[in-house]
């Protein structure tokens, strides 16, 4: 599984990433690995 995660200007000098979608990716993540943790 490849996630996108928000980042602007990836793989260069300026490259960044809004706390926003720092903040949905960590949410994101959370959620699939409840939902992993729920299936086993």
């Amino acid at each position: 599984m490849n996630l996108a995660v928000g980042y602007e200007f990836i793989h260069t000098k300026n490259e960044r990433m809004p706390i926003e979608e720092l903040n949905k990716t960590t949410e994101l993540f959370i959620a699939l690995t409840q939902s992993i943790a729920e299936e086993a």
